[in-house]
């Protein structure tokens, strides 16, 4: 909640002074050099409860018709233009047919940029609270959203995207969260329905790495440099006892 404080003297003085609800934590970018594996997946994990919180009311049907798939084909066009994107051209043409399979998850309000600065955490590595959600997208099936647990756990250094020593504890500390507190009928329908789930995020990772803003495109070259290796991640309900990015 931000609000004006209505003080004439001060804007007459020309400070225009805001009131804004506390957020106890700090960063967890602040934490990152001192924690151990231990607090890094207990605040994954913690963070998983978060998200079990942003499950809506709703038609997934709508959104995939109306928004994923045609924003899925403005890729695919970019991929015919581009030599950088080419090579993704078909990954994103599987993606535009595996689609239809998320009118059967349930609508979740995600985050559009859940970085390592937005998310607020205590001393005992518990998520404290997730700020600057004003240009988040209307909510959309779940698992598009989840695409950020690749970011979280994984960093860039020089440019390069690499997984931290630490990846698997924290990808699989989010998805034990999320799903221990996810409502019981939600949770059924998700184990039912897995590979959905898992080409949502597929989804979210390619919106992550080329976002549309109408009928443009922009393509973070990061991002594009680390995508080889971002499709080949299996969530772990999926994946079990092998690791996050298959061969």
């Amino acid at each position: 909640m931000i609000e004006a404080t209505h003080d004439l003297e001060l804007v007459e003085a020309g400070v225009w002074p805001f009131y804004m609800t506390r957020i106890p934590g700090k960063p967890w970018m602040e934490y990152e050099d001192i924690w151990n594996e231990t607090q890094r997946a207990t605040c994954s994990e913690s963070l998983g409860r978060v998200f079990a919180r942003c499950f809506v009311e709703g038609n997934a049907g709508e959104v995939v018709d109306s928004d994923i798939i045609p924003n899925l084909h403005k890729i695919r066009a970019l991929a015919l233009e581009r030599d950088d994107v080419k090579p993704f051209s078909a990954f994103i043409s599987k993606l535009i047919e595996e689609a239809p399979a998320l009118k059967k998850l349930p609508l979740f309000f995600g985050h559009l940029d859940l970085n390592e600065m937005n998310v607020l955490v205590g001393e005992n590595a518990e998520v404290t609270g997730v700020i600057d959600w004003e240009l988040s997208p209307p909510p959309q099936p779940f698992g598009v959203a989840c695409y950020c647990i690749q970011f979280l756990a994984g960093e860039i250094i020089d440019i390069v995207f690499r997984q931290r020593p630490e990846f698997e504890a924290i990808d699989w500390g989010f998805w034990d969260g999320l799903l221990e507190d996810t409502p019981a009928e939600i949770r059924d329908s998700l184990e039912a329905n897995w590979e959905a789930v898992q080409t949502a995020v597929m989804i979210g990772t390619i919106f992550k790495v080329m976002s549309i803003e109408g009928d443009e495109v922009f393509v973070s070259k990061i991002r594009l440099d680390a995508l080889p290796m971002l499709m080949r991640y299996r969530i772990p309900a999926l994946r079990g006892a092998s690791r996050a990015y298959s061969d």
